[in-house]
Formats: structure tokens, C-alpha cells, sequence
């Protein structure tokens, strides 16, 4: 089992519905269908995902998530930080905009607050073979 480095949420709906407060990421806990996870493999960071079970609806309190295996894969050896970060930033922009998961919204703001200043080659380098 690979270490996990980051969970990112996957919204049902887009930030341009949802109101002007602060804080509408605790408001909307409930629209969340899905999460994206970045895994440490000793040569690449790789993406998965689960998804709900059930289709999404407002009045779904209890979600069943199932894995749906893998986004993407980026290899980063011999690569520095910050190229790492802007090959995985550029993997989920990509991932929101071109893959089956563009109906739904990437809450990238976690990923870019700490990618900048995460040692990425320290996190593939302990990751497990």
C-alpha cells in the first residue's frame, strides 16, 4: 500500500453556484461526490479517485464512496519541486477540463496553498516499493 499525500475533494456543483461566503466549503461539506488522492510511488506521483455510489442528489445524507482506480501519473524523477508541483497541477487542470470528471467541480485551493512548499522527491523517496 502506497502512503497517501493529499485528499482533494470533487464537488457536485461549481463554485459559480454557490454563494459569496468565506467559508461556503463547510456550507457545502454535503456536495461532495467524490475525492481525488495523491499517492507516493517511488518514481511518480499518482492520482486516484472514488466516487459515490448513489447519483448524486440534495437529499443524499449517506454516502457509500467506491474506488474507481486511476486518474493519472506523473513521473518525476530527477525533476525539482517545483517541477513536480507544476506537472501535477497541470495533470489536474487537465483532469477538470478534458476527463469524465469536468461535469463536477476540483477544489484545487489545499493543493495550492501547500504544493508550493511540499518537498515532493523527499515524499517519493520514503514512499514503499
Amino acid at each position: 500500500m502506497f502512503s497517501r499525500i493529499l485528499d482533494i475533494p470533487v464537488y457536485y456543483r461549481h463554485p459559480d453556484t454557490l454563494h459569496d461566503n468565506p467559508t461556503w466549503r463547510w456550507f457545502y461539506f454535503n456536495e461532495i461526490v467524490g475525492w481525488i488522492w495523491l499517492q507516493a510511488r517511488p518514481t511518480a506521483i499518482r492520482a486516484e479517485y472514488c466516487f459515490i455510489r448513489q447519483r448524486p442528489s440534495r437529499v443524499l445524507v449517506r454516502r457509500e464512496f467506491e474506488p474507481r482506480g486511476k486518474l493519472f501519473q506523473v513521473g518525476c524523477r530527477g525533476l525539482a519541486n517545483a517541477d513536480v508541483f507544476a506537472r501535477l497541477s497541470a495533470a489536474l487542470l487537465e483532469t477538470q477540463q478534458v476527463s469524465h470528471l469536468r461535469a463536477f467541480w476540483i477544489d484545487l485551493g489545499a493543493f495550492n496553498t501547500a504544493g508550493p512548499t511540499m518537498d515532493w522527491q523527499g515524499i517519493m523517496r520514503g514512499a514503499r516499493v
